[in-house]
């Protein structure tokens, strides 16, 4: 099942080292040479894992992900391990990518934000800076100066997404990584969604427009597009819902949509600039 949210609840290296399952015996010779080659890097990442080398792994894995010649019961172990792995290396307090960074004089979360190219709200939340599922939308937080010689965990983004809309699933990148998967809904209003882009605003509250001349105001509980718009062209965005069983379906207000929770982790680990690829 794919994580709600990868930012909340990772799950510990036992853990993971805990769900490689064996996989089911192979029906012909050319499925037990790709079982031996999947069986060996298996068992290199398990070993990475039982050493303690959690980024070693994390980065083996996630060359794995999405490999279209994994059969269907390896992609899922690669995918279920790599959501409890990504959790401990990206969003855990421990600095496993990047040393940690000791703040200077002057120094505030948007400004260490601005040298990494990532939201201030994602290091406000994998520091524990703000409460876990709490908002990450009070502007104050990020102007506060931080004391002197504190050690942050940091990230060098800014993340990518990959957005497929035949799975109904938008994957989270950094620096060639995985870093976690989110259902979303589709919408009607923009009959040709693939393509390349980039964030190019975020908004919190957006007024919606609608193709046909509809318009409903910011904070109007009819407003299709949530809480907060992720802008990648004037009409095509990632945003929220007003109908949370709308993730899943086709046939949504809007363009890309994404749970209310969801959107809070995204606005605030989706940068201006980030690369965002929608596929079919």
């Amino acid at each position: 099942m794919v994580p709600a949210n990868p930012v909340r609840g990772p799950s510990s290296p036992p853990e993971a080292v805990a769900a490689l399952g064996a996989a089911p015996p192979p029906a012909n010779p050319a499925d037990v040479l790709l079982q031996s080659k999947f069986s060996a890097v298996m068992d290199a990442v398990r070993k990475k894992l039982d050493e303690g080398k959690l980024a070693e792994a994390h980065l083996a894995l996630s060359k794995l992900y999405g490999n279209p010649d994994l059969p269907a019961d390896q992609a899922k172990q690669i995918n279920d391990l790599l959501d409890r792995v990504a959790g401990t290396v990206i969003y855990s307090p421990k600095p496993y990518l990047e040393p940690a960074y000791v703040t200077q004089p002057g120094d505030t979360l948007e400004k260490v934000s601005q040298k990494y190219s990532v939201p201030w709200q994602l290091l406000a939340k994998i520091n524990a800076l703000v409460a876990p599922d709490g908002p990450t939308t009070d502007n104050t937080t990020k102007d506060l100066p931080l004391p002197v010689g504190m050690s942050l965990k940091v990230l060098r983004g800014p993340f990518t997404a990959v957005v497929r809309l035949d799975r109904h699933e938008l994957t989270l990148m950094v620096e060639d990584r995985y870093a976690g998967r989110f259902p979303i809904g589709v919408g009607r209003d923009q009959p040709k969604l693939d393509g390349e882009y980039v964030v190019r605003e975020k908004t919190l509250n957006p007024t919606y427009y609608g193709p046909d001349g509809l318009t409903i105001n910011a904070n109007d509980p009819k407003n299709p597009l949530g809480g907060a718009w992720i802008g990648l062209s004037e009409r095509i965005g990632i945003h929220g819902t007003s109908n949370p069983q709308g993730v899943g379906r086709d046939d949504n207000l809007g363009s890309i949509c994404v749970g209310k929770r969801d959107l809070q982790d995204l606005y605030g680990i989706l940068s201006v600039g980030s690369r965002v690829t929608v596929l079919r």
